[in-house]
């Protein structure tokens, strides 16, 4: 499978199989036929992740925000990998709930998380 291909299907694939493929590449191994895409991938990931983690906090109410956004972030640091993730990735998912409650709740909050975590990602 290409490049362009794993671009064009990541929205349509379900989060697992995305997330695995993310994986795959943020620990080094590549997958046939992709020895660059992870730059390509990343705004997609980085979105879908965003959407998937950050998203739900659009509906709770604001006294809320400070442990939705603890919860959030613990589930992030476990979605990638064991629970020392929650070290790493879970204090980079409260960088991204900050970025998601400053930016405005909903889609403009989701955009900029997702923003920051591409460019947290592609400096990695």
């Amino acid at each position: 499978m290409n490049v362009l291909a794993w671009i064009v299907m990541a929205p349509v694939l379900n989060f697992a199989t995305v997330g695995s493929a993310y994986i795959l590449l943020s620990s080094g191994v590549h997958l046939p036929e992709m020895e660059f895409p992870s730059l390509l991938l990343l705004p997609v990931l980085a979105f879908e992740e965003e959407f998937i983690f950050r998203g739900p906090l659009t509906f709770i109410r604001p006294r809320f925000h400070v442990l939705g956004a603890c919860v959030s972030s613990i589930l992030f640091g476990l979605a990638h990998g064991s629970s020392w993730n929650i070290l790493v990735q879970g204090v980079a998912g409260l960088t991204y709930c900050r970025v998601f409650f400053v930016a405005g709740k909903g889609m403009g909050g989701v955009a900029a998380s997702a923003c920051s975590h591409f460019l947290f990602n592609a400096a990695l």
